[in-house]
């Protein structure tokens, strides 16, 4: 019996260190995303960069937010004369990137992890530009949503815009 107590301090360090792990592969996952997206986003303004990520990196998103954002991708494509779909960068929060972003925490979330993509401010810590959540494996990461600081979620805004775009059309 006293041989199972002194391997429980060991099963809890394991299970701390298998958390770590799977934190640093989330983290690795939205750095090298983020790290191929925003060139792309720096010079090409906001425009529609995100759509090159859609068509380029399909596999980085969800099947539902994947389905979704093509889905504003081809409504915004049949109305050249007005703006029925995103007016802004979904994966930096912006009109205007910054130069710099880094990734921040990296926090589970129930099935979940949250990470957060902070602005890269000279002299500071940085402001919070978007919580990108992540799901899947260490073998298959991907973007299950955004959340941003002053509003709704991505897939929020999706579903609403879609709405509105129905109603609009009657």
């Amino acid at each position: 019996m006293s041989s199972w107590l002194l391997l429980l301090p060991f099963a809890g360090q394991a299970q701390q260190a298998g958390v770590a792990e799977t934190a640093s592969s989330v983290r690795t996952f939205v750095q090298a995303f983020y790290g191929w997206y925003l060139p792309k986003a720096s010079t090409g303004g906001a425009g529609r960069t995100w759509q090159t990520a859609l068509e380029k990196k399909a596999n980085c998103f969800s099947p539902e937010l994947r389905r979704r954002l093509r889905a504003d991708a081809a409504a915004q494509a049949k109305v050249a004369h007005d703006l029925v779909g995103l007016d802004f960068d979904p994966f930096l929060n912006s009109q205007d990137p910054d130069p710099y972003y880094r990734v921040g925490k990296v926090v589970r979330k129930g099935q979940t992890y949250m990470v957060e993509i902070r602005r890269v401010v000279p002299g500071t810590a940085g402001q919070r530009a978007v919580l990108a959540e992540v799901g899947g494996t260490a073998r298959q990461w991907y973007f299950v949503n955004f959340r941003y600081p002053e509003g709704p979620d991505l897939l929020t805004l999706l579903k609403t815009l879609e709405k509105s775009r129905t109603t609009s059309f009657r």
